[in-house]
């Protein structure tokens, strides 16, 4: 089978590959070769299809949301022009099954996928589905679902829960303690903005820096987008560990050993604290496109795992507030936690694979 997998969500798409590659199918990716905020630097999804020796094809297309403007006059041209484009590059490659995984990118591919009569499958990785997904669902053959909440927005005859797939090194069983940290001596306290970063929570965090290690052995991932004053890829003082960035066996470790994390509320990281089990306190993005993150979060909270932190901004005595009360009911958030874990999907890239086979139209 040869799947071609397009979109932003990057992560479930590498797993799905991985799963693709052990069975010996050819994966091929289209985005972009640059990042959207740093012209000449090479995008995450470029990076990591390289990584793994996939074939990468570069696509881009209008984002819908970027410039007001293009949403009138000119937005219809310019995805006509990117869907002919969609359309050859598909003629090219050929693929059995085209895959999307949201955003601006999958929107003309995912139209050319069905005009070529090759089957067309989704994942939604969140709670709230984004404007593509909401309009490629009709036209697709599957719809894979990170969370069950995001069933009613789409078709419930081809619309199934599978999880959000994680790459294996997350869900493998021999993690070891990173050599750079040392061995605990109190509570792991794990926090983090994702692979970006949040200024917001690093600075929030920050602030508690005297509170929070009184109690706490801290890991804080600053993130690629951190402030000027955490440009820095590593530092370490005594209960304090803050890093850039984490190796996914890292970020595997800490949420396996972690006592309570502190995070904002992507899909991602969400699906990690779920599977591994783990209290935490939630602060969801804001200004998130239809409130995305205060959506998923609300899984967690309404689960009796998380308290959600959702004033603009959260003060850091809100924060400490927050840990303080996790930690002094732990007990009771831990059991919750593992009631919420224990039936939630860890084999998702397997399950989304084993739905794509049926659709894979005779390589011709």
């Amino acid at each position: 089978m040869k799947l071609c997998l397009v979109g932003g969500h990057l992560t479930p798409a590498i797993a799905l590959a991985q799963v693709a590659k052990l069975h010996g199918d050819q994966v091929i990716f289209m985005g972009r070769v640059f990042g959207r905020y740093r012209a000449l630097s090479p995008s995450h999804e470029a990076a990591a299809v390289a990584a793994l020796g996939l074939d990468f094809y570069p696509f881009m297309a209008p984002r819908f949301g970027d410039h007001p403007w293009l949403n009138g006059l000119l937005i219809l041209p310019l995805l006509g022009w990117h869907f002919i484009k969609a359309l050859k590059l598909l003629h090219q490659t050929r693929p059995q099954v085209v895959v999307g995984f949201g955003s601006y990118l999958a929107l003309p591919l995912g139209l050319a996928a069905v005009c070529l009569r090759l089957p067309l499958a989704i994942h939604e990785q969140t709670t709230v589905p984004g404007l593509v997904n909401r309009l490629l669902a009709q036209l697709a053959a599957f719809i894979g679902l990170g969370f069950a909440a995001a069933k009613p927005y789409f078709p419930p005859q081809k619309s199934v829960f599978i999880g959000n797939p994680l790459r294996p090194s997350f869900l493998t069983e021999s993690l070891h303690r990173p050599a750079w940290l040392k061995p605990l001596n109190q509570p792991l306290l794990y926090v983090t903005g994702g692979s970006q970063g949040s200024s917001q929570l690093n600075h929030l965090v920050m602030a508690l820096y005297p509170s929070l290690l009184k109690r706490f052995v801290m890991v804080h991932q600053t993130g690629g987008q951190s402030a000027p004053s955490l440009q820095v890829q590593s530092h370490h003082q005594k209960n304090l560990y803050r890093r850039r960035s984490l190796t996914e066996t890292e970020v595997a470790w800490m949420m396996r050993h972690a006592r309570l994390v502190v995070s904002r509320a992507g899909a991602n990281t969400l699906t990690e604290i779920i599977i591994s089990a783990k209290p935490a306190v939630l602060i969801p993005l804001p200004h998130a496109r239809f409130a995305e993150q205060s959506h998923n979060a609300a899984v967690l909270a309404q689960a009796g795992t998380a308290l959600v932190l959702t004033t603009d901004p959260v003060t850091p005595p809100q924060l400490l507030a927050a840990v303080n009360r996790l930690y002094q009911n732990y007990h009771t958030y831990q059991l919750a936690a593992d009631r919420l874990s224990q039936p939630w999907p860890r084999d998702s890239a397997k399950r989304f694979y084993q739905h794509l086979t049926p659709l894979a139209r005779p390589s011709t």
